[in-house]
């Protein structure tokens, strides 16, 4: 069966997050969420193809949906251009 997806851009981004116990602080959990993979939305929006680069041992996958970034278009927002001397 074949599925026609209706963008060449990922739509979603696959991740596996790993918890680990803060260092300083046994009881405090942080995620690092490490990005896997990519997921794109099939034309009926009724299912979706899902690429992976690996696989988490757990089983457990995130998918969060890419948000589109706005073009900057004054460029004194950015702030300071650093450039190395070498």
């Amino acid at each position: 069966m074949t599925h026609n997806v209706k963008q060449t851009s990922p739509q979603y981004t696959v991740y596996q997050i790993d918890e680990k116990n803060d260092l300083c602080d046994a009881t405090v959990k942080k995620g690092f969420w490490n990005p896997v993979g990519a997921a794109w939305m099939h034309n009926d929006n009724k299912g979706m193809n899902i690429q992976l680069k690996s696989f988490p041992l757990d089983g457990k996958l995130v998918l969060r949906e890419i948000e589109k970034k706005e073009p900057v278009s004054d460029v004194s927002s950015v702030g300071p251009i650093i450039r190395d001397r070498y």
